[in-house]
Parts: C-alpha cells; sequence; structure tokens
C-alpha cells in the first residue's frame, strides 16, 4: 500500500510518522474490504492519517469483539 505524506510524496517506509497518510483507494486495494463499507464503519474520506486509521480500526475492532461477546480484558 502506498502511502502519502501531506506534501503527496509516495512513502511506504515511515509507516510510524504521525504525518503519514493514507489513500482511501489505497486501503481498499490492499484489504479488499469494498469502499463503502469502509467509509461507513471506519467513518473516513478518501485520505486519512496512520495514526487516525490505526485508531478507528482498533474502535472498530473493540467494538466487534463487544458484539460478539469476546473479551478482550484478558488480551492485555
Amino acid at each position: 500500500m502506498e502511502m502519502a505524506n501531506k506534501d503527496n510524496t509516495t512513502n511506504i517506509d515511515n509507516t510510524h510518522n504521525k504525518e503519514v497518510m493514507v489513500q482511501l483507494k489505497d486501503l481498499v486495494e490492499a484489504s479488499g474490504v469494498p469502499t463503502d463499507f469502509i467509509k461507513k464503519e471506519l467513518m473516513v474520506d478518501d485520505t486519512v492519517s496512520m495514526d487516525e486509521l490505526r485508531a478507528k480500526m482498533l474502535k472498530f475492532l473493540d467494538a466487534t469483539f463487544e458484539e460478539n461477546g469476546v473479551d478482550t480484558t484478558r488480551l492485555n
């Protein structure tokens, strides 16, 4: 997945940089998850920061686990 900095330069290696932006189209391509589902469930636009994407994905996973009765307190 290619990621772009705020100045739109491609940066594949530096995924821990808070300035790294992920293009929704790249996320869709890498994950195989439909665009509409990602937009609805993660509430993201066409570009999202890596930090924001991680936070939203973690929130989504936690909610999904909770809905399915998974005790995530034992995972820490």
